[in-house]
């Protein structure tokens, strides 16, 4: 290799993007908490320890799919969030306006109680503030219509 692109000692971050869990555990004298993923180019299955500080975790979608309008979901510490649609104001700030869909809304889940997380999030922040979330309710038609009609 004349021209190499990394070098021997070299440091590196390597990330895994877009891998699922196969298997969660912990080593039977208890001295570290892992989990395994099938690397999706090689099949290869690879062992994280999750108490790594070296090992940086983010959640993207949860076992149960993305959440939908009408979704009843769980965190790990037993609250339930609805997912809703939410217009935002036009006049509000833009960044809000930004992420809305086609139709002028974008998804929020709101929590059933109020507290710590008494406020609509959107669901990368639950995944990642609360999770493992995973998912009570689906209707099982489409429970959200928009009236096109003026009053």
């Amino acid at each position: 290799m004349d021209n190499p692109k990394y070098l021997k000692g070299e440091v590196l971050d390597v990330t895994f993007k877009n891998v699922t869990v196969l298997e969660e555990g912990s080593q039977p004298d208890g001295s570290a908490e892992f989990f395994v993923f099938a690397d999706p180019h090689r099949g290869a299955l690879v062992y994280v320890n999750r108490n790594d500080e070296n090992v940086m975790i983010v959640r993207k979608v949860p076992a149960d799919g993305m959440p939908e309008v009408g979704d009843v979901w769980q965190d790990r510490d037993g609250m339930q969030w609805f997912a809703a649609a939410h217009y935002p104001d036009v006049d509000g700030p833009m960044d809000e306006l930004a992420r809305t869909n086609k139709d002028g809304w974008y998804l929020v889940l709101v929590p059933n109680q109020l507290g710590e997380a008494g406020s609509p999030h959107r669901p990368e922040e639950v995944i990642n503030l609360y999770g493992p979330i995973h998912r009570l309710f689906r209707p099982s038609a489409t429970v959200f219509t928009v009236d096109t009609q003026e009053v």
